[in-house]
């Protein structure tokens, strides 16, 4: 596990993972809310609710027939189909920002003015191509 200290001009340090983020892994979307990168948090707990909501339309079908349009009903009985090349995509997605999840909180810290702490970090960075 790599980890890099960050530090700004007020003395603050943070010590970030550069390889693989084991709090997306475990807790999604809710990890990038927490680290404050809002926008990316919600863009995926909407997705992850979306996929994830479809699997449930058995159970919600009847509550919508009187109240949303049939046309709607329609082509979610259509993507329903699809349902698990859907989870699969959104297995993907999540092993994916696993990964991905530290650069944009590297680069997140970088735009706030934090940097590298001392020269093993930033060898560190130029390493892992995130400086």
């Amino acid at each position: 596990m790599k980890r890099v200290t960050f530090a700004n001009t007020e003395g603050t340090a943070k010590e970030v993972n550069i390889k693989i983020s084991f709090g997306y892994l475990l807790f999604g979307p809710i990890y990038l809310l927490a680290k404050g990168m809002i926008f990316r948090g919600i863009l995926f707990t909407l997705l992850y609710t979306v996929v994830l909501w479809y699997g449930l339309f058995d159970l919600i079908h009847p509550l919508l027939a009187g109240h949303v349009p049939g046309m709607f009903i329609d082509w979610m009985l259509h993507v329903k189909d699809f349902y698990w090349i859907l989870v699969g995509v959104l297995a993907v997605v999540h092993v994916l920002m696993v990964f991905m999840a530290p650069r944009a909180l590297v680069k997140k810290l970088f735009k706030k003015g934090y940097v590298p702490y001392c020269e093993i970090d930033t060898q560190m960075l130029i390493k892992g191509n995130l400086a």
